[in-house]
């Protein structure tokens, strides 16, 4: 628990301010979008999203200096998922082809340096089928800048392999759930027992390869809308591409990565984002993950379930203590949004902090202090 104390001290005076900076470079690049209409919804993602962003850097919390290239990956790859996912809700498009295509940003953003794929891509190559075009190669500088930073990540072929697979499950999910409202739940759920069942031979006798993490998950009692929020989070993509630079072999690495946030940390940390926007979006009328629950009782079960699951998993393998810095805080972080102050049904899942003991109330109690600091001027 001393490694977390020191990662702590590392990630708030040494990553944060780091972060502060390749956010401040995003934020004077989206303002010479020149399409009015891009721009705000570019503005507004490293506004009030920023930290999404903040949370994943702590992956950029390593032996010795900061890695540069680590962080600026993170803080790309997951602006331009925030501003995705802003275009897909604040537009009338309802296209499944116009998503998919937005979302190739993500996905050429995470290809090896030896990819087929032909890149960079034209001029507005991502917008496409999206009614406006005109970023100024917003879009393009972000996936520029991963492929940059991949590039000179040592071991990242033994991992981009498995990363591509979470970023092909992302964009699946970005799409279908802005689809028609009617086609949402029927295409998540057909999506979920298509991925479940995988590897099983159809009617034909013919057999369809199963993603590694998903074999051991057939008999976990998963949720559709808990496969979907885990399919939701950039975390694994985070924690391979860190694994990509540690000493040792990431080739062994990745499997105890996988086995520990697919879907275990990954679903926590989509299905607490849910949990605090329950009242928001159902206002809203915008599909909630955890609304989809009996009531909020079993929804914190599930929860709770996820968290143990996680830790459990944690305490087998031997991985940096990092990892449990970021099991720990997600409950700390989500649970001390004031939004959660304000709904009361909400607040009756926070049991989910004496599970996590000490670390996650101390981190809870620091969270609540940070989100008045200087870094959280934005959100």
């Amino acid at each position: 628990m001393i490694n977390i104390s020191r990662l702590l001290y590392c990630y708030l005076h040494h990553v944060l301010p780091a972060c502060e900076k390749e956010l401040a470079g995003w934020r004077r690049r989206a303002w010479a979008i020149p399409e009015p209409r891009l721009r705000l919804q570019a503005l507004s993602s490293l506004d009030k999203k920023k930290f999404h962003c903040q949370g994943g850097a702590v992956f950029a919390v390593l032996p010795g200096p900061i890695h540069h290239d680590l962080l600026r990956f993170i803080v790309a790859l997951q602006t331009i998922s925030d501003y995705l996912d802003n275009l897909c809700d604040r537009s009338r498009v309802i296209e499944a082809r116009a998503f998919a295509l937005l979302h190739e940003a993500m996905l050429d953003a995470v290809q090896p340096p030896q990819s087929s794929a032909p890149l960079p891509r034209p001029p507005g190559y991502y917008y496409r089928l999206y009614p406006w075009q005109d970023d100024g190669g917003y879009l393009a500088d972000l996936v520029a800048t991963c492929r940059e930073a991949v590039g000179r990540m040592a071991q990242y072929d033994a991992v981009a392999a498995d990363i591509i697979k979470l970023v092909e499950l992302y964009r699946d999910l970005q799409v279908k759930k802005h689809i028609e409202v009617e086609e949402r739940v029927p295409q998540l759920t057909s999506w979920f027992h298509h991925h479940l069942h995988a590897g099983k031979e159809d009617r034909l006798g013919v057999g369809v390869e199963q993603w590694r993490p998903l074999k051991a998950l057939a008999g976990a009692g998963l949720y559709w809308q808990e496969f979907a929020a885990a399919a939701g989070s950039t975390l694994g993509v985070f924690a391979l591409a860190q694994a990509a630079l540690l000493p040792g072999s990431a080739d062994i690495t990745k499997d105890s990565l996988l086995a520990l946030y697919f879907p275990w940390i990954c679903g926590l940390h989509i299905l607490l984002d849910y949990l605090i926007d329950l009242s928001e979006d159902k206002e809203g009328g915008d599909l909630n993950f955890v609304s989809i629950y009996r009531d909020i009782a079993q929804a914190g079960e599930r929860l709770q379930l996820f968290f143990t699951e996680a830790r459990r998993r944690l305490k087998q393998q031997d991985l940096p203590a990092m990892h449990a810095l970021v099991l720990y805080g997600l409950p700390a972080m989500y649970l001390s949004d004031p939004k959660v102050v304000k709904q009361k049904q909400v607040k009756t899942a926070q049991h989910i902090l004496n599970t996590g003991g000490f670390w996650t109330w101390f981190l809870y109690l620091l969270c609540r202090q940070w989100r008045k600091s200087r870094y959280n001027r934005y959100t």
